[in-house]
């Protein structure tokens, strides 16, 4: 289990410990905890879709999942996550991505490239601030869907509307706080007015990462779950 602490808790427990007899104090963290310091005074939302801060962003990396992801030792090269493979056409158009097939979200549900291209598809009509990103590379509300789209339950085409480098999307579907993938079936489960799970995904999550969230205390603690059928 990850916790992650405000710096008030960790202020207030100081002052705890300076107040508590030495014997009383001797209890360790357990060997299956692991506490995380940090601010989160500006974590205000960690919908995928309008979360981009870098608070936000470390977050949604342990609950949720990309396609693909960077090497961290070489930059310039992308590794797979939920894509096991993909393929550039001739034509620098079209980007075709080869989804694992054991992949299941916190919910149970299995993950497809329905859920990818939908995923990209609520960033852009939600139209928040992360919608930027795919706005550049000329993605609207209104051509999304049948540029990104799925072909079967794993395979995902992308294509450009317009000449762009495809590694520059390949790259931002790797670190864009946008490109995590979202578990549409349950999202919608909590839609209201139309919002696409905008209210809901505030301050839950419909993740496929490695942890699942328990509990957040605003401006206090935020408590994740290692998930088991983690892929």
């Amino acid at each position: 289990m990850k916790r992650v602490f405000s710096p008030l808790c960790a202020g207030l427990l100081g002052a705890a410990l300076l107040l508590t007899p030495l014997a009383a104090v001797q209890a360790k963290t357990p060997n299956d905890q692991l506490i995380v310091g940090m601010s989160l005074v500006n974590l205000f939302s960690i919908d995928p879709a309008n979360a981009p801060g870098l608070d936000a962003s470390g977050v949604n990396a342990n609950l949720y999942d990309t396609l693909i992801k960077r090497d961290h030792g070489n930059p310039d090269k992308h590794l797979p996550q939920l894509a096991e493979r993909w393929t550039i056409s001739e034509d620098a158009r079209q980007i075709t991505f080869h989804l694992r097939s054991d992949v299941r979200f916190h919910s149970g549900n299995p993950l497809t490239a329905e859920d990818v291209a939908w995923s990209l598809y609520r960033v852009m009509k939600l139209n928040y601030g992360l919608a930027t990103t795919w706005k550049a590379y000329g993605y609207t509300a209104e051509n999304i869907q049948g540029l990104i789209r799925a072909t079967d339950a794993h395979t995902l085409v992308v294509e450009l509307p317009q000449p762009t480098d495809p590694l520059l999307v390949i790259d931002s579907l790797a670190v864009s706080p946008s490109a995590v993938v979202v578990d549409r079936e349950q999202v919608l489960k909590h839609e209201k007015n139309g919002d696409l799970g905008a209210a809901w995904l505030v301050t839950n999550e419909a993740g496929s990462g490695p942890f699942t969230l328990s509990k957040w205390s605003a401006n206090d603690a935020l408590v994740m779950t290692r998930f088991d059928g983690y892929w």
